[in-house]
């Protein structure tokens, strides 16, 4: 039995020391975990003087204030809007005061939980000499998974199951008459991202956000017939590769442009020399669209807001930085003269990112995101995003013309009109995370008709009436087509001002015809 004791516990020691083993693979492993992500510093961004830096290189001032400031490109509601409490939150950041984490033209990035918006912010500290003439700004999302977190950006009315992958702009020349480009100089892109419900399934090294920043000439280009050095907005594709077709060799043929991330007072400088605005819009949907801008700092938009006033793409947010704060996107014909060229790449491009919201483990190399949950407030499911329409006409032929006795006439009645509609909420798909720290309510849902020319109807049925009396004006059903208006409020629970976004999507028409001959009227 004794020898059969000390068996016993050579097995247990035995045993023991493999869980030591183990134990110490393990503190191995998790100590390798805490060093080969990057740390990245935390810092006050809304009150900095300076950004963080190893000690004893040169200091570099926040984007907000100081030399090579944003402000000259962004109007002030811009550089103003950065505050925590109205949602901005920090999803990446390479400045550090640890030189080994710290790298030359550095970057970071804040995100806002309540409006699905993240800028780009980017600091050029290596010398380059350019002369070009524009900066092109390009985010992409590189994965062979299909996503629709670019639903929402540029376009005026949304493709419900749109998977786009990426976004380019022209970005504003500086409205105080600097140069472009320069070192030792901010730059900022914008983009609104949508929420992708399948984010989390996707595997973290299967998906990556990639980001460009260029420079290039640009020959000339008007939006709507006016210059674009004349205006301050921001270009954007209503879809990818519209900049190239417009400047092809052989195509020449424009293209469909967004002015993109619209503030209020750029919407007031939007006034050429004739007093015509330079948007392309209907000069009275224009100053419907100021008045009704301007009433939303007093909070009397109410149910006035929306696609009714010619803004199917827009997000009223909720700051107490800027009287009229708001973001649209505005569709415009785009036609170009000249080829781009003098193209380059700002230094240390392009930044490769792991997309937030996916499993990626603390091991995993690089910078992991510091905001690591899915982003964007919400999206739509677009297989359901269809409405029946029944095209009705009646037809006869009388003889009883007052003003041609015995000739035949046509009389006719034609309506047009929508079936039952149907509540589309029900294809909405709000971020579970923005619901943790918002109320989500809708508060208008409609539907509304619009014809090929931008104007917008109220009603869903059209009725004509011709007697085919002689001399009688023809009355025409318009040529229109139904489309989808949400406005959604986002109301933090911390007691900020909410922020309403507003989305107008497509509908799949289904037309039903029914033409039909009346008995012959003597």
């Amino acid at each position: 039995m004794k020898k059969n004791y000390g068996i016993y516990l050579l097995i247990a020691f035995s045993m023991l020391s493999s869980c030591k083993n183990e134990d110490m693979e393990d503190y191995q492993c998790a100590s390798t975990r805490m060093v080969s992500s990057i740390i990245q510093d935390e810092f006050d961004w809304e009150n900095a003087d300076f950004m963080p830096t190893p000690a004893g290189s040169t200091p570099i001032p926040t984007p907000w204030i100081g030399q090579g400031s944003l402000i000259g490109t962004y109007e002030l509601d811009v550089i103003n809007d950065r505050k925590k409490t109205e949602g901005w939150c920090l999803l990446y950041n390479s400045f550090s005061t640890d030189p080994k984490n710290y790298q030359q033209n550095p970057f970071f990035i804040l995100y806002n939980e309540y409006r699905g918006i993240m800028r780009i912010f980017y600091y050029a500290t290596d010398s380059f000499v350019q002369t070009s003439s524009n900066v092109v700004d390009n985010l992409s999302i590189i994965s062979p998974y299909p996503v629709k977190m670019f639903n929402f950006a540029d376009k005026e009315i949304v493709k419900g199951n749109d998977t786009r992958t990426s976004l380019r702009h022209i970005q504003p020349k500086p409205f105080d008459g600097s140069q472009p480009l320069a070192s030792q100089r901010w730059y900022m892109a914008q983009y609104e991202l949508a929420y992708n419900p399948d984010i989390e399934s996707i595997p973290y090294n299967q998906i990556v956000f990639n980001f460009n920043l260029n420079f290039t000439d640009v020959g000339k280009i008007t939006l709507n017939g006016t210059s674009v050095s004349k205006l301050e907005g921001t270009i954007g594709e209503q879809s990818e590769g519209e900049l190239s077709h417009a400047f092809s060799k052989t195509l020449k043929e424009g293209g469909k442009a967004a002015l993109s991330n619209v503030s209020y007072s750029l919407l007031k400088k939007g006034v050429d020399e004739n007093g015509k605005n330079v948007f392309g819009i209907k000069d009275s949907t224009y100053q419907k669209i100021l008045k009704k801008v301007g009433e939303a700092a007093s909070g009397s938009v109410g149910g006035a807001w929306g696609a009714a006033i010619g803004l199917f793409n827009s997000i009223l947010f909720g700051t107490k930085t800027s009287p009229t704060p708001i973001y649209a996107t505005i569709n415009t014909e785009m036609k170009a003269t000249g080829e781009l060229s003098q193209a380059g790449s700002f230094p240390a491009m392009p930044i490769t990112l792991y997309m937030p919201g996916t499993q990626i483990p603390s091991n995993a190399p690089g910078r992991l995101p510091i905001y690591n949950k899915p982003l964007g407030v919400f999206n739509i499911d677009g297989s359901g995003l269809n409405i029946y329409v029944t095209h009705t006409k009646r037809r006869r032929i009388r003889h009883d013309d007052p003003y041609n006795p015995g000739a035949p006439i046509i009389e006719s009645w034609e309506t047009l009109t929508c079936g039952q509609l149907n509540d589309y909420s029900i294809y909405l798909q709000f971020n579970p995370e923005v619901e943790k720290i918002a109320d989500i309510n809708i508060l208008k849902q409609e539907v509304f008709a619009m014809d090929k020319g931008g104007y917008v109807y109220n009603e869903t049925e059209f009725q004509a009436y011709n007697s085919g009396e002689h001399g009688t004006i023809l009355e025409k059903i318009p040529d229109v087509q139904f489309y989808l208006y949400f406005a959604i409020e986002v109301k933090p629970k911390n007691g900020c001002p909410s922020t309403i976004i507003s989305k107008t999507f497509y509908l799949d028409n289904i037309v039903r015809y029914d033409d039909q001959w009346l008995p012959e009227l003597n």
